[in-house]
């Protein structure tokens, strides 16, 4: 390896501040990664990035703009992206019986669907030079109702199926896409359901 530069490989967590982010976070920081952690929450990701060594990066992903930000700062400050963890989300605290709150509606849309396609826009050139991997938390009620929380329910069966619909051309490019469906977990986004 004389004269050849090896760097550690690299990653990039949304929704990094907490939860399965952080989790995501550990993980890979112990498994030798460079870890990028990405969260609407400045001083959640701060808080994170310390722990593992990592760089923190406030970004709201349901805007494009800061996905894209976020992707180029794990590419500037470590040469390549390996892994993108698509993982923030959030529920939308509107029951099946609830009047239509746009701008909640908007905003867990934005959070939950839209963020996942503008991270893999943004990530899969990078991740095709490496042979990278994303992978996306979607949820156990992206295929099972989740009566609880309907427009949850819209978000994650929607990221469930984008996965599955890009998922073999994306490989025959070197880069894997897998969906995460994981159940009820205690994590911030159960919020009043906690109890129950």
């Amino acid at each position: 390896l004389r004269g050849r530069v090896v760097t550690a490989p690299v990653a990039l967590v949304t929704g990094g501040g907490g939860g399965f982010g952080r989790a995501f976070s550990r993980r890979l920081a112990a498994r030798g990664y460079a870890v990028v952690v990405a969260d609407v929450d400045a001083d959640g990701a701060a808080e994170v990035a310390a722990e593992v060594g990592g760089t923190p990066v406030r970004a709201d992903v349901s805007r494009p703009e800061d996905t894209v930000a976020a992707v180029r700062a794990a590419v500037d400050a470590h040469g390549r992206l390996d892994v993108v963890a698509l993982n923030a989300g959030i529920g939308s605290g509107l029951g099946p019986t609830d009047p239509l709150d746009l701008a909640a509606y908007r905003r867990i849309v934005g959070v939950n669907q839209d963020a996942v396609v503008y991270g893999l826009d943004a990530a899969v050139p990078h991740l095709r030079g490496t042979g990278g991997r994303a992978v996306v938390t979607a949820s156990l009620a992206g295929l099972v109702p989740m009566p609880a929380d309907p427009l949850y329910t819209l978000t994650k069966t929607a990221v469930v199926g984008y996965v599955r619909a890009v998922a073999p051309a994306l490989a025959g490019q070197g880069v894997t896409v897998t969906a995460l469906c994981p159940g009820f977990a205690d994590t911030a986004i159960l919020g009043s359901m906690r109890d129950e």
